[in-house]
């Protein structure tokens, strides 16, 4: 956050430090609006959008180059890949015994969210696609998230052996309320649009893409009639603790993923449910990642 602490540099043990360079339209699109001082970043990762180390890099720096543009109050975040918002988290990285390698990709994730929940600008998600797992945490991390009417949405790592970190539960906790969280995130719980909707997940729903465009562009006019000082030091003080409280255990938060990660039993789940991933795709069945 601007006037905050800034994400902690400090390097696990093995940790593999990326250049932001790796940015790529191949990735990430960015398209500036100057009439309305909004960009609009085009999440383009075939196949699923995964946030693989390049495209947590390429997305970190698409961030921090709209930030430093003075004439930018918004960011609407979408996806150029046909029925895919985001799939979430690179589960192939985890499927290692290397404690190195695991943290070197969770120490990037944290990054990466610090970065989109730390930014004072406005930013909406238009959710053209399915959202899973982390796909879900990063529109949390957005101020205002609009969906299709066709896709499912939700932070589903129970169903294949993860334990939603601390971090990931308190920004389900903070959209949806704590009983609703305690329940989805235990049942890993994928919602439909309209339940989405009812718990408050999602701030509205379409029937068209069309109209989500032209939602997000309302949406992104109305915030920008608010003294954009008064809005944004507002937007920091009411992110601070969770942005903070991550910030100053970065390490602990990385060993402790690591160690869980790499353990037998998640070594098991995973690999059996990444085989199952690659049956339904041989079958042309719709997989849930």
């Amino acid at each position: 956050m601007s006037n905050s602490p800034k994400p902690s540099s400090s390097t696990p043990p093995g940790y593999d430090q990326q250049a932001a360079s790796t940015t790529s339209a191949s990735l990430v699109k960015v398209e500036y609006n100057n009439e309305h001082k909004y960009a609009l970043i085009t999440l383009q990762h075939k196949p699923v959008n995964s946030f693989t180390l390049e495209m947590m890099n390429a997305m970190i720096s698409a961030i921090d180059e709209v930030e430093k543009n003075s004439q930018m109050n918004a960011i609407v975040f979408t996806s150029g890949i046909s029925n895919i918002f985001s799939a979430g988290l690179d589960l192939k990285t985890f499927r290692t015994d290397s404690k190195d390698k695991i943290a070197n990709y969770w120490f990037k994730l944290q990054e990466f969210f610090l970065k989109i929940y730390g930014c004072t600008l406005f930013t909406c998600a238009v959710i053209n696609g399915q959202c899973f797992a982390g796909g879900c945490l990063f529109a949390l991390c957005c101020d205002y998230r609009i969906i299709h009417t066709n896709y499912l949405i939700g932070l589903n790592e129970a169903q294949f052996g993860l334990v939603a970190p601390w971090w990931f539960a308190q920004a389900y906790e903070n959209v949806i309320g704590k009983r609703q969280c305690e329940m989805h995130i235990q049942l890993g719980t994928l919602h439909k649009a309209s339940s989405a909707l009812s718990i408050g997940l999602v701030d509205e729903v379409h029937d068209k893409f069309e109209t989500m465009k032209e939602s997000a562009l309302i949406h992104v006019k109305k915030w920008n009639k608010v003294n954009q000082f008064a809005k944004r030091e507002s937007k920091k003080i009411l992110r601070r603790d969770l942005y903070e409280k991550l910030n100053s255990t970065r390490e602990q938060d990385v060993q402790l993923s690591a160690s869980l990660i790499s353990s037998p039993r998640v070594q098991k789940l995973l690999a059996e449910y990444l085989q199952s991933l690659q049956k339904n795709s041989s079958s042309n069945r719709p997989s849930k990642l």
